[in-house]
């Protein structure tokens, strides 16, 4: 009895003796008109879960990279489908909505690069619930409906389940140790039925976060599928893995160290006839790039993406230039990796 309770004294001191890690809305929420650059790599066993625990990735090897981007729904060309969510995250051209509040993250649908097939949630999949830590978990259930067009061709029904599982120090791939890092572990088990064709998936998908870092700092996830069709098939499985190139933000900050503040922008007149200017004032030597986009999200035309010097610039987006017929547009203005979007409106 005396060496029970003198372990679970011991655990709870290597606990309370570590900074805990908090997620929270303010901090960790998804923030439109932000951006998050990862670096892909291969895929590694997660390791151990626990407290004071080392993952050590620096021997992982690069494969690319990406860059994620979340806009407003009522901004993207996801806007007019989905009733619910107020966020969008675009990844290789895809499109995950999202309803974000200061309670939880919630998953609500998926937009193909095409815009050809999405998928609405009936009961959206909880990603995570605000403030989380160490030691807590919550599980669910969700389902869902597969749409080509305006006609439902099948449904999606699983469980899911999070947890905080780890705390220690983190060695990425490039190197960067970071001390005090939460693991969270997300398992989500799911039974697809899609124009007859049944199949049943498994994902795994492990995230290190720090206390100031928005985003996750490196990925793991590990997805299989088989058949239910006739007798069980033996699972595919597929692995994916990335890590974040982004040095964290100060506690609390919307603005990442190293990069410039997001520049003054003013868009006149609005709504326009014929043309309208971006006026954009840099205080020091900035990557900048201006595109215009259609309500679809179609690029219309890329202002500039040159790296200019600090001062005022101006650009005209001219309607004798457009290729499209709409009278609202979205202007997305990328400034040092910091995003900003405008919408605007052509008078006919």
């Amino acid at each position: 009895m005396n060496k029970l309770l003198l372990l679970a004294v011991s655990l709870l001191w290597g606990v309370s003796g570590q900074s805990q890690v908090v997620l929270t809305y303010k901090i960790h929420g998804l923030l439109a008109g932000t951006e998050n650059r990862m670096q892909l790599t291969s895929y590694v066993d997660p390791g151990e879960t626990g407290v004071n625990t080392r993952w050590d990735f620096s021997e992982v090897k690069n494969t690319g990279t990406f860059s994620g981007s979340l806009t407003s729904l009522s901004l993207s060309r996801a806007g007019a489908l989905f009733s619910a969510g107020n966020t969008t995250l675009e990844e290789f051209g895809n499109l995950f909505v999202f309803n974000t509040t200061e309670e939880k993250l919630e998953q609500w649908g998926y937009l193909s690069g095409q815009g050809g097939t999405r998928i609405q949630y009936t009961k959206p999949f909880v990603k995570m619930k605000f403030p989380f830590s160490f030691g807590r978990e919550f599980s669910g259930d969700f389902s869902a409906e597969y749409i080509a067009g305006d006609k439902v061709m099948g449904s999606m029904v699983g469980t899911y389940s999070v947890a905080g599982d780890g705390l220690g120090t983190l060695i990425l791939p490039d190197g960067k140790e970071h001390v005090n890092v939460l693991r969270v572990k997300e398992v989500k088990k799911y039974e697809t039925n899609l124009n007859g064709q049944r199949f049943y998936y498994v994902d795994e998908s492990i995230r290190w976060y720090s206390q100031d870092s928005r985003y996750p700092l490196m990925v793991l996830i590990k997805s299989s599928v088989s058949g239910l069709n006739g007798s069980k098939s033996v699972p595919t499985v597929s692995t994916r893995a990335a890590y974040s190139t982004v040095i964290p933000a100060e506690r609390g900050s919307l603005f990442m160290e190293g990069v410039k503040l997001a520049p003054s922008i003013k868009v006149f007149p609005n709504p326009f006839r014929g043309q309208a200017t971006i006026a954009v004032n840099l205080s020091d030597v900035t990557s900048l790039t201006i595109d215009v986009f259609d309500v679809s999200g179609r690029l219309v035309k890329q202002l500039v993406s040159a790296t200019l010097p600090a001062g005022d610039h101006s650009f005209i987006f001219s309607n004798d230039e457009k290729e499209s017929n709409e009278g609202a547009y979205i202007i997305r203005v990328n400034s040092n990796g910091q995003l900003s979007t405008y919408r605007v409106v052509e008078l006919k």
